[in-house]
């Protein structure tokens, strides 16, 4: 992994998209290379300040207005006979973020359109703000490390007494720099999606994700812990259910009604310490 290598993966391994190969590289690229590290965090910077802009009504020729100013952006840089410094490859950041932002600020927006439209919401600012959200049907693990964070991402597993559950199998394992985004994207397959677990140095808590499961039949009625009932509700209403979880509890009797996923959803935690549910974008949140 070289140095213009690293460069052209800034984004898709911002944006979680690279084999676990390719993650591995660039960040061993990154702990020899303080060069390089320092041109992702101003990456990371600029892909924030953009993140806070307010929807645009977008032309029709976005596309091509921005790929031809890459293309200068990325002629210039070949241009230069030696390998360019810092200097330059923060340079050109900047010109590809100013570029975005000279479209940006010559159409005002006809409305803010929020988390349905194109935009990135802006992400957390520390781990104990972790969110989960769902855009354009893609749902996403977003935080800024306060500080050196381990993130373990775990799938499945019979819940008993412990979460995650002892035979949950692990999915990945990140470890990011203070200051540094996570920013990934879920992704699950098949008719019956198992829940993923996620356990992040610094917070006492299991992060739950329940996710619909078309081939299940959910009955509204039946004797389930917190996770069963999540699991329950995100299979009746259709919703990704978040969760914020401290063990499994007790089972108990359970009966989903009402035609409102919120309604069902308080009705359920009545008995139990989750008290705060809300409901963003098709993600059901519960803390």
């Amino acid at each position: 992994m070289n140095c213009d290598k690293a460069q052209e993966l800034f984004s898709d391994f911002h944006e979680g998209a690279l084999t676990e190969g390719l993650r591995l590289n660039i960040n061993r690229h990154f702990e020899n290379c303080a060069s390089c590290a320092q041109d992702f965090l101003s990456f990371q910077q600029a892909y924030q300040s953009c993140s806070t802009l307010s929807a645009v009504a977008v032309p029709d020729d976005l596309g091509e207005t921005i790929a031809r100013r890459l293309d200068m952006v990325d002629f210039e840089r070949k241009r230069a006979s030696a390998r360019p410094g810092r200097w330059l490859r923060t340079a050109a950041a900047a010109a590809v973020v100013a570029a975005v932002l000279a479209v940006a600020v010559m159409y005002k927006p006809d409305s803010y359109r929020g988390t349905g439209a194109n935009i990135i919401p802006p992400i957390a600012q520390s781990a104990t703000e972790l969110t989960i959200e769902k855009v354009n049907g893609t749902v996403w693990i977003r935080f800024v490390a306060g500080e050196k964070t381990r993130v373990d991402v775990l799938e499945g597993g019979t819940v008993e007494s412990l979460l995650p559950p002892n035979d949950a199998k692990p999915i990945r394992v990140d470890t990011i720099a203070a200051g540094s985004h996570y920013n990934v994207p879920v992704t699950v397959d098949g008719p019956i999606p198992q829940p993923l677990w996620l356990k992040v140095s610094g917070m006492k808590e299991t992060v739950g994700i329940f996710f619909p499961q078309p081939a299940v039949l959910t009955s509204r009625t039946f004797t389930g812990d917190v996770p069963q009932t999540l699991q329950a509700i995100a299979n009746g209403y259709g919703v990704v259910v978040e969760a914020r979880l401290i063990g499994p509890g007790k089972p108990t009797s359970q009966s989903l009604v009402g035609a409102e996923v919120l309604e069902a959803a308080r009705a359920a935690m009545e008995n139990t310490s989750y008290k705060s549910i809300s409901l963003t974008n098709g993600v059901l949140h519960v803390r």
